[in-house]
């Protein structure tokens, strides 16, 4: 059972989330605008809380302090609307849910949020180890099967769901071959969604975003040489 807060400004919606979500132990309080959520998070600790994106006072700022005033706490994203997918690809931290959807759906994402990042431990694992061949990052772990000057290899395991922002390949082409679970590509104003085994391209100087899905793994070849930024984003070099 999780203690749950849910934001939006319906009133029918909340009602209907807050049923269904009780039927499965939940408990469940709710906020209708973002004012509100921010007076209960200020006073109470929740596990996870499930917001919508477009209410008055929503938007990138809206994200943005919530993200800064619960660190610790999973957060879901509900939105009916692509093009609210970009302002959400800013922050890996949050997971999203596109409606109408599922109680099956979100009671997943529910589970998810709940869970202390299992990155964490797998860190601790490795600790001692060498790590010169391993890539850590926020639900995401890669190992190189090749890493050379003309070209890099690797293998990447995904932990949880993660979205990626805008990103260019500047001086190389990316490959990628997957062989387990589904991904998302928004490539040259089209979306694509690729579910194993399927391979792809992404052309450099081309504009994309990805999104991720927990438990996909694909191997991924790019050339040349690459860095592995904070973010999550390969940079050839």
């Amino acid at each position: 059972m999780a203690k749950i807060l849910v934001v939006d400004d319906e009133e029918c919606v909340l009602n209907t989330l807050t049923n269904q979500l009780k039927t499965y132990n939940h408990n469940v309080v709710t906020a209708l605008d973002t004012e509100c959520a921010f007076k209960l998070l200020n006073k109470q600790k929740f596990d996870v809380i499930i917001t919508d994106v477009r209410m008055p006072g929503n938007g990138l700022p809206y994200l943005e302090k919530l993200r800064k005033l619960t660190p610790n706490t999973g957060k879901i994203v509900l939105t009916g609307y692509n093009d609210d997918f970009p302002t959400i690809l800013k922050y890996n931290d949050f997971y999203r849910l596109q409606k109408p959807h599922t109680i099956e759906d979100l009671l997943v994402l529910i589970e998810r949020a709940c869970l202390v990042d299992p990155l964490e431990s797998i860190k601790q694992i490795i600790t001692n180890q060498n790590t010169s061949n391993v890539i850590i990052d926020n639900g995401f772990i890669g190992v190189f099967l090749k890493k050379s000057t003309d070209m890099a290899i690797i293998d990447c395991t995904i932990i949880k769901d993660i979205y990626y922002k805008k990103h260019v390949h500047e001086d190389s082409d990316c490959y990628i071959s997957l062989y387990q679970g589904s991904l998302m590509l928004f490539l040259d104003k089209t979306t694509t969604v690729y579910n194993a085994p399927s391979f792809f391209h992404i052309p450099k100087n081309h504009e994309h975003y990805l999104e991720l899905k927990a438990g996909a793994r694909y191997i991924v070849t790019i050339a040349p040489y690459v860095e592995f930024s904070d973010t999550g984003v390969f940079y050839g070099r």
